[in-house]
C-alpha cells in the first residue's frame, strides 16, 4: 500500500479534475469545489461576509490542504484499495459525506449476505466490508449507484438538469 500522502495526492487530483475552478453556483461561490458551508463543516472560519472573497482567492495548493483535512476527517485512507478510497472521497466531496457513505453501504449491501445498517456513517463495519469485497465489483456498483442517485436528483429537481452531464461523467469514473 502506498503512503497516505501519495494516496491522497492521487485522489485529490481526480476530485480537482471533476470540480474545476471558480464559478457562481446558483448564488454561492465555488472554487475547486469548495463552498462556504463546506469550509464551515471543517471548522475553517472566516468572517462570514468574507467567505466569498476567501473562496474567490483560493489557490490550488490551498484547496488541496483543505481537502486533505476532509480526507483525514473521514479516514478515507483506511479504505485499502485506492480506487475505492478515491471514489468514495470524490462522491463525498460532490454529494456530501452522509450521502456518499450511505451509497457505499447500499453498494456493499447489494454484494454481501451480511447486511450493514444504512446510516451514512463510515464506521468500522463499513470499512471492513468495503475492504473485504472484490474492489473492481464494488467500484462498478458505486458507479451504478451514484449514477442512479444523480438521475433521481434531477428527476426530483429539474433545475439541476444542467449538472447532469458532469455528474454522469463523474459517476462513470
Amino acid at each position: 500500500m502506498q503512503d497516505e500522502q501519495s494516496r491522497f495526492n492521487y485522489a485529490v487530483s481526480l476530485v480537482l479534475k471533476h470540480e474545476g475552478g471558480l464559478y457562481d453556483d446558483d448564488g454561492e461561490w465555488t472554487n475547486f469545489g469548495l463552498t462556504a458551508p463546506f469550509l464551515i463543516s471543517l471548522d475553517i472560519h472566516v468572517q462570514y461576509s468574507k467567505y466569498d472573497s476567501y473562496i474567490k482567492s483560493l489557490t490550488k495548493p490551498e484547496a488541496e490542504i483543505i481537502y486533505y483535512k476532509y480526507w483525514q476527517k473521514f479516514h478515507y485512507n483506511l479504505l485499502e484499495t485506492i480506487e475505492i478510497a478515491t471514489k468514495v472521497f470524490d462522491m463525498s466531496v460532490n454529494m456530501g459525506n452522509h450521502e456518499a457513505h450511505l451509497l457505499l453501504q447500499r453498494a456493499i449491501n447489494t454484494m454481501s449476505h451480511d447486511k450493514l445498517l444504512e446510516d451514512g456513517i463510515l464506521g468500522v463495519k463499513t470499512m471492513w466490508a468495503a475492504n473485504n469485497l472484490p474492489p473492481s465489483y464494488l467500484h462498478q456498483e458505486l458507479r451504478e449507484i451514484s449514477e442512479k442517485f444523480y438521475r433521481d436528483l434531477v428527476e426530483k429537481n429539474t433545475e439541476k438538469e444542467k449538472y447532469l452531464g458532469g455528474w454522469l461523467t463523474r459517476a462513470a469514473w
